[in-house]
């Protein structure tokens, strides 16, 4: 059925209309051979898969024979066309692989030998202690704190007076500020145009010239 969508009837105690438990259950061991007892397991209501990889003519033939003795499933689509149909799982215990038989490894310790556990295998060198000179040190004398600070008491604060207002209340009324006053009556606005600043000549300077003279050119000589 490689490719074919096929179906599993799962079960879960659910009875058909017009039958009562009883019923059904008696008709549900008659039909599939069970004891009453093994029946009535079937019943509590968990899910099971009573038929699996059913084609969806012969799941619903089984759908409708099972509502006839007054048991109602539900069948569920299982698609088939992968690779893992080609797997089954085996009952608990059984044996996947045999087990490889792996002759024993043989070692020569004819050549070795264990030393006396009493020694350390590897000596380490003996390092002599350090010496240190401590003449150049010297203790001074301890003396008490070089300040003593008094005692500091506690501030007594009379609170008594003092009160907490609501939240909102403004505690420090804001003084109104008076608005500037500029005298503007002698001023005026001249048209659009006008020179505001007068620019101011720069006085020709007075150079004194007489004693300049012009050198004479080589064909007025």
């Amino acid at each position: 059925m490689s490719g074919e969508t096929v179906f599993n009837v799962v079960f879960q105690g659910k009875l058909a209309p017009g039958f009562d438990r009883e019923t059904a259950m008696a008709n549900f061991a008659r039909a599939f051979k069970l004891s009453p007892q093994k029946a009535a397991r079937l019943f509590d209501g968990q899910r099971r898969v009573i038929k699996k990889n059913l084609s969806r003519q012969k799941a619903n033939i089984f759908r409708q024979q099972l509502k006839q003795l007054g048991v109602r499933v539900a069948l569920i689509k299982v698609e088939t066309d992968s690779a893992d149909d080609q797997f089954s799982l085996s009952p608990p215990g059984v044996v996947l692989a045999p087990q490889v038989y792996r002759p024993p490894v043989h070692i020569d310790t004819s050549g070795l030998a264990v030393s006396d556990a009493s020694g350390p295998l590897v000596k380490k060198p003996s390092v002599a202690p350090p010496v240190f000179s401590l003449e150049a040190l010297a203790v001074e004398e301890q003396y008490d704190a070089l300040e003593s600070r008094p005692p500091v008491s506690e501030p007594q604060l009379d609170l008594s007076n003092l009160s907490v207002d609501e939240p909102g209340v403004t505690i420090v009324e804001a003084r109104p500020v008076p608005a500037p006053e500029f005298d503007v009556s002698d001023w005026r606005l001249d048209e659009k145009g006008a020179v505001i600043v007068q620019p101011q000549k720069p006085p020709v300077p007075d150079i004194p010239t007489d004693h300049l003279r012009l050198a004479e050119t080589p064909e007025e000589q």
